[in-house]
């Protein structure tokens, strides 16, 4: 009969074996996952998922918990195919994109779906909720043709002949621009176990504002170039701005023929406009309000409208949303410092940069009014 130090040594030989199993697998995994899944994704299995915490990331970054972790081996994974800044680790898209179950369920009911850091993203984005697209794991300058002109059809009879015509194409091009996310935590936070689903809601929050900016307004250059200062949409007078105004849009980009997925058409404005609107009737001497609905979100005239302060002042937005196109190159690349001030003040500062561009495949697909009164 087997003794309890013998069965102790085997179960511990077993959970050994089966730890270098799972990461001979993972290693395999990652060794084929730039042909798989694209460069910034490493394909983790769903256990491995789980197991990724990226607050032992930033503790191993300094100096603390198992510096030969999951976390960590992933991120020299991603230094091999990324030129990461020096003292930085990456997150791999794969865990921003997870969504893992939550907790926090009633006893015989299967648990919530959790929002991933992705989801967070778009859920507090007014360009991802209105329709814009996302391209992710780009590598390289992209560049994504768009036909600008296309062929007529004729009807021929009995012995007719037609002239061919060839369709003009141009081209929408997308360069990585770096996004810099830097925010202080504190120790005590860091050592909590809720500080997982608030570092990374709160950052996927700030991304979202700093993405949502540049999508509306950016000036180009270092950062993207927003839908207001893009050659070729249309624009109105937001002069008195009533009824007649915010149907004429819709008409301008009908007439443009640009409306794609009727389903991202949406106005997108700032709560002092949503206001403004909300106090004005699109018939007189009736309860019939231009913006029907809350301030934050409402509806006028059978589309969706937004307000957010990222839409710069006395300014209104509408168009096809789905135009919009948001690229992501690689993953999500972490720093950490507790140095200066920070040490004195017991925090941690975290810096996050993400490789972003914004563009449209269709400018006419979007109208701005500008001088709202």
């Amino acid at each position: 009969m087997m003794d309890v130090l013998t069965q102790g040594r085997i179960e511990k030989i077993t959970e050994l074996a089966q730890a270098v199993y799972a990461d001979s697998c993972r290693r395999s995994r990652m060794a084929v996952g730039s042909e798989l899944d694209g460069k910034a994704r490493l394909g983790l299995s769903s256990s491995d998922l789980r197991s990724y915490r990226p607050t032992e990331l930033i503790n191993s970054m300094r100096g603390l918990g198992d510096r030969v972790g999951l976390e960590r081996e992933c991120s020299e994974e991603l230094a091999k195919r990324f030129d990461l800044p020096l003292g930085s680790m990456a997150i791999p898209l794969d865990v921003l994109e997870h969504r893992e179950l939550s907790p926090k369920n009633l006893v015989g009911v299967s648990p919530p779906e959790g929002l991933s850091f992705i989801d967070l993203l778009r859920n507090a984005s007014v360009a991802y909720r209105l329709g814009a697209r996302r391209l992710s794991d780009l590598q390289n300058d992209v560049g994504i043709p768009r036909q600008t002109a296309g062929n007529n059809v004729t009807w021929l009879g009995p012995g007719g002949s037609t002239t061919a015509a060839d369709p003009a194409f141009g081209q929408v091009s997308g360069t990585p621009k770096t996004a810099c996310l830097v925010s202080d935590l504190s120790e005590q936070l860091l050592r909590q176990s809720s500080a997982e689903e608030v570092i990374m809601r709160s950052m996927a929050q700030d991304m979202a504002v700093g993405i949502d900016t540049v999508a509306i307004n950016g000036s180009g250059g270092v950062e993207p170039l927003g839908i207001l200062n893009t050659p070729g949409i249309g624009s109105a007078s937001g002069s008195s701005l009533g009824y007649s105004g915010v149907v004429g849009v819709q008409k301008t980009v009908a007439d443009a023929n640009a409306i794609v997925d009727p389903r991202a058409a949406g106005y997108a404005t700032t709560p002092t406009v949503a206001e403004l609107l909300k106090s004005r009737q699109r018939f007189t001497s009736t309860d019939s309000p231009v913006w029907r609905g809350a301030v934050h979100e409402g509806e006028i005239e059978g589309v969706r409208a937004i307000a957010s302060k990222v839409i710069p002042a006395s300014t209104l937005v509408y168009g096809d949303w789905s135009n919009l196109v948001i690229g992501e190159w690689g993953p999500l690349v972490i720093s950490v410092n507790n140095g200066g001030s920070r040490f004195n003040q017991v925090q941690v500062g975290i810096r996050a940069l993400w490789m972003v561009d914004v563009f449209l495949t269709a400018p006419t697909a979007f109208v701005k009014v500008t001088g709202i009164t």
